[in-house]
């Protein structure tokens, strides 16, 4: 049987990393991740919830759920990269960088 608890599989992390990689799949509806629906205009509203601040960042609002997406996809890799220089496991520095 294949082991999937051990040294070599599981690191701690900081609590800002375990925010940054929590999904919250099951509260985001019917858009791209990152992306809502803002009725006022019929735009579409990207944010992202920064672990440092523990609050969501708006990034602005779009023609299309794809263009919202891709601006959460640019602010959550630089993110990645900040929460990244808080790590001191190089498994989870690489799998944040990448």
């Amino acid at each position: 049987l294949p082991i999937f608890y051990s040294p070599d599989t599981c690191a701690f992390v900081l609590k800002a990393t375990n925010n940054f990689v929590t999904a919250s799949d099951a509260s985001r509806g019917d858009y791209p991740i990152g992306v809502s629906l803002y009725k006022r205009t019929g735009k579409y509203r990207a944010s992202c919830n920064n672990p440092f601040t523990e609050k969501q960042e708006s990034l602005g609002l779009f023609s299309t759920p794809e263009e919202a997406h891709e601006a959460w996809r640019k602010r959550k890799h630089e993110i990645a990269q900040l929460v990244a220089d808080t790590e001191s496991d190089p498994r989870i520095v690489e799998a944040l960088r990448k």
